[in-house]
């Protein structure tokens, strides 16, 4: 500053003074000018090297280059304040020079700021662009004044297309949006900017290059300047196809069934309920329920495998969909259940034609992995009577049980009586399970006789039951509530164990012969238990007894039933010396073909054609006893009450019988007592003139 100052004080050399002045002034703001854009690159220092050459060494020693031009400014304000102050004159020239000088200095110091401003602009964007690739969103700007929009390199992706095809305009972005969602999505941006709304946000589907549509989540928000007009918007776009897929996976997952598409159990019960409520304040028309269940598919399952058994659900679900009509809704209720809700039928008798059109359909066997299978299905069918779907569905469920009861493979209408039966079967199960657990169940033994001897060749074990206030129940009745109560399993170990024990009993005393034979019923539940076979065998290790002196009766519909692997039970069993034999012959729907795939040694033949011979039918008698001789089989004639009935079936070879006419079925101390009577039947004496007689209705 002395060297400026000097220069201003001498009165005689004021021009001099100010030239001076003027060229620190020039050649400081150049100084200056280049050194402010020279750091960066240059450092510190390079910013000084330039004030060496064109100013005093007292103005480089004085300290900091920043403040230099702000000093030169001072200086000129301190010269005009002086000659006003002494009232020296300054040359027009002088003063022009002082105000060019200033004029300068002002313009460089707005071009520095402007030059660091743009760097710092620049540098803000080349962040923005490094942002902008870091993050999975598009990033926008869009300029209102110029109403084009900068898109990030991330748009091409969210697009499909490649970043020279991006273009600013609005329209480019504007035509790609589906048009179910452009009016709505345009009419929210507008209303954002028009209504002094900051923050933007919509999700709709935009179109690719490729033709197909993608979801995304649209969001920005508007700059406004002082007067609150907006002039620009950014924001960011997201591609959330994947996160909606993902979410509409989920909410059909959870409203589905996994394997067959169809309905789950929540959502038919959601929908039918929904449907209850709107019929209270609208009549849109009779609502009904069928419930269907395929009849044997466990042992359809096991026997095909679980695989093939899924394969098989599929296959269903398809066909039953096929036979409803495009408002009724069909659901995989659980298992092998299926439930249809019929929404609008007119009449019940429609609902009965679709549940008839749906069993008719399955009359056509089903194809799985190469095989043809055949099923059947039992249907329940209920009217929407109740206001609660659980209560509609229970309904459907009875009835289907009732259908299951007739025979399988056909339906029944829900009626109030099945309530009755419903209540009634679980008071009877609740009745056998205590029954059970207190030792109310009994076994009575009914003698099998030899028809070569009269003797009695074994005892029958059946089950009887000593209600408290209906009684003694049969066997007939008994199974099919064990069935129901899932005691099965364990009542037939029960028969087992008790049986046996009671012949080991009995064969520690010498007059009972060594070759005596107990025969018991087993079910078809208790023959799929993977651990019969090895129960059985330490059974008769535990009570001491030779496989020889057990019968197995199994029914035709357990042998029709089985498969493979209940076959390979069988022959165990029959490797142990078990007899087995097919119980009621002729009743069920016995498979002739299958007969000889499994190790049956006997057949008994049911009352009902023993019966036949007082009515001069004795033909179907005639063709099974003929079969069983030419299958080698032993033959065992049930119900057996008279002479006439006893000679017929001697004369066609029965070889052992059974029934009233020897002995009804008794308590264990009453068929011990024939033991020890040593009980025998002259069945050798019975009068032969009935025989001629039957003798001559056969051969008619």
């Amino acid at each position: 500053m002395g060297f400026l100052q000097s220069s201003f004080g001498r009165p005689y050399s004021r021009t001099l003074g100010v030239r001076q002045f003027g060229l620190a002034v020039t050649f400081t703001s150049i100084a200056v000018a280049v050194g402010w854009l020279l750091m960066p690159w240059l450092g510190i220092l390079g910013a000084y090297l330039p004030l060496l050459t064109s100013v005093a060494a007292t103005t480089w020693v004085s300290g900091l280059w920043p403040s230099l031009l702000s000093q030169v400014l001072g200086a000129s304000s301190t010269l005009l304040l002086t000659s006003l102050s002494t009232g020296a004159p300054i040359s027009r020239a002088d003063l022009y020079a002082v105000l060019l000088f200033l004029l300068i200095a002002k313009l460089m110091m707005f071009l520095l700021l402007n030059i660091r401003i743009n760097s710092h602009l620049q540098q803000n964007k080349v962040h923005l662009e490094l942002i902008a690739q870091s993050t999975h969103d598009s990033l926008w700007e869009w300029d209102f004044t110029t109403n084009y929009v900068w898109r990030s390199g991330k748009t091409a992706e969210i697009f499909g297309c490649s970043e020279e095809e991006i273009k600013p305009e609005l329209d480019w972005w504007l035509k790609r949006i589906h048009p179910a969602d452009k009016e709505r999505v345009w009419t929210s941006l507008r209303r954002v900017i028009d209504h002094g709304n900051e923050r933007w946000s919509s999700e709709y589907q935009l179109r690719q290059d490729n033709g197909s549509y993608a979801t995304v989540s649209d969001h920005g928000f508007v700059i406004r300047n002082k007067k609150g007009v907006p002039v620009r918007m950014f924001g960011g776009m997201a591609d959330i196809s994947a996160q909606r897929r993902a979410e509409e996976h989920l909410l059909h997952s959870a409203s589905h069934d996994t394997l067959t598409g169809l309905a789950n159990r929540e959502s038919i019960l959601n929908q039918l309920g929904r449907l209850l409520k709107k019929r209270r304040y609208q009549d849109d028309g009779t609502l009904a329920v069928l419930f269907i269940d395929i009849d044997r598919f466990k042992t359809i399952n096991d026997s095909i495998g679980h695989a093939n058994g899924d394969q098989l659900l599929v296959a269903v679900a398809s066909r039953l969909t096929r036979c409803l009509r495009q408002t009724d809704v069909a659901a995989r209720f659980g298992g092998d259940e299926f439930v249809v809700l019929l929404n609008r039928v007119e009449t019940s008798a429609e609902a009965v034609h679709i549940a008839e059109r749906v069993q008719q359909s399955f009359s056509a066997p089903f194809e799985v992995s190469g095989h043809l299978v055949r099923v059947s299905a039992s249907i329940g069918i209920a009217f929407t009577e109740s206001t609660q779907a659980e209560e509609t569905i229970r309904q459907a469920d009875l009835a289907m049980h009732q259908a299951k009861a007739q025979g399988r493979a056909r339906f029944q209408v829900f009626e109030p009586a099945l309530e009755l039966r419903a209540r009634y079967a679980l008071q009877a199960e609740t009745d056998l399970r205590q029954s059970f657990h207190n030792g109310a169940l009994q076994l009575y033994y009914q003698p099998i006789v030899s028809l070569q001897s009269g003797k009695i060749f074994g005892f029958e074990a059946l089950l009887r039951w000593q209600h408290p206030k209906r009684g003694l129940i049969r066997p007939s009745e008994i199974l099919p509530i064990a069935d129901e109560a899932g005691l099965s399993a364990q009542l037939g170990h029960w028969v087992l164990r008790t049986s046996c024990t009671c012949l080991s009993r009995w064969k520690q005393f010498e007059f009972v012969s060594p070759s005596l034979v107990m025969s018991f019923n087993l079910s078809g539940k208790e023959l799929t238990r993977s651990s019969l076979v090895s129960e059985v065998e330490g059974l008769l290790n535990e009570v001491h007894l030779d496989g020889r002196a057990l019968m197995i009766e199994l029914t035709e519909t357990t042998i029709m039933e089985s498969d493979a692997v209940t076959a390979q039970k069988l022959e165990h069993l029959r490797k142990l010396g078990i007899h087995l034999a097919l119980d009621d012959f002729g009743r069920g729907h016995s498979s002739l073909a299958r007969l000889q795939d499994f190790p049956i040694s006997t057949l008994k033949v049911d009352r009902l054609f023993i019966k036949q011979i007082e009515t001069d039918r004795p033909q179907v008698l005639n063709a099974i006893m003929a079969l069983a001789h030419e299958l080698k089989l032993g033959i065992i004639t049930e119900g057996i009450e008279t002479a006439v009935q006893l000679r017929y079936v001697q004369h066609r070879g029965s070889t052992l019988a059974q029934g009233l006419f020897f002995s009804g079925p008794l308590p264990e101390q009453q068929a011990f007592q024939l033991l020890i009577n040593d009980q025998s039947w002259d069945v050798m004496t019975v009068e032969r003139s009935n025989l001629e007689l039957r003798d001559g209705v056969a051969a008619s």
